[in-house]
């Protein structure tokens, strides 16, 4: 996702990349809660950067919203410059951590695990956002899968004859 230099607002060529995401996280109800990462290069003052990164990601979450994702699904949390990908100082290393990440936190309602920031933005006193409670929504595709399923157990239960024995295993 691409902004105007120094600013949180969203270059318009980025609108493909937040309607795909938008969509794929519509279309996997699974996908519990979302972290939206805002990364900068090493360039700048840190505080500053810690602020431009917050003020990106939570301009994304609003587009993503704009595209009808809840809120609770998604948590944003700049980093600034304390979580290179990249430690080196080349223009390629500095665009590589100039980054927004998406990291699924709980899917079906279980937490994935998933390390939040890193040991820098720790030892910098960066404070990470608190999550929302997590709802544990089934897809509509498994709600159709267990009903089906109950279907079918119920049709074997009533083609048994009531107070039939087991039937008998041969004997070797």
């Amino acid at each position: 996702i691409q902004f105007a230099k120094d600013k949180a607002t969203i270059d318009p060529s980025s609108n493909v990349v937040i309607e795909a995401v938008a969509k794929l996280i519509k279309q996997n109800p699974d996908l519990n809660l979302i972290e939206i990462g805002g990364h900068a290069s090493k360039e700048g003052n840190e505080k500053h950067n810690e602020q431009l990164t917050q003020q990106r990601v939570d301009a994304v979450l609003k587009d993503l919203e704009k595209q009808g994702v809840e809120k609770g699904r998604l948590v944003a949390q700049g980093y600034g410059s304390y979580c290179p990908v990249d430690t080196g100082d080349s223009e390629e290393s500095l665009e590589k951590n100039r980054r927004v990440e998406f990291k699924i936190l709980y899917r079906n309602g279980k937490d994935l695990g998933q390390k939040r920031g890193c040991e820098e933005a720790v030892k910098k006193g960066l404070k990470l956002k608190a999550l929302p409670a997590v709802k544990n929504v089934v897809s509509e595709e498994k709600k159709d899968a267990a009903a089906d399923q109950k279907k079918l157990e119920e049709k074997k239960a009533e083609k048994k004859p009531k107070g039939a024995a087991p039937a008998a295993t041969p004997a070797k």
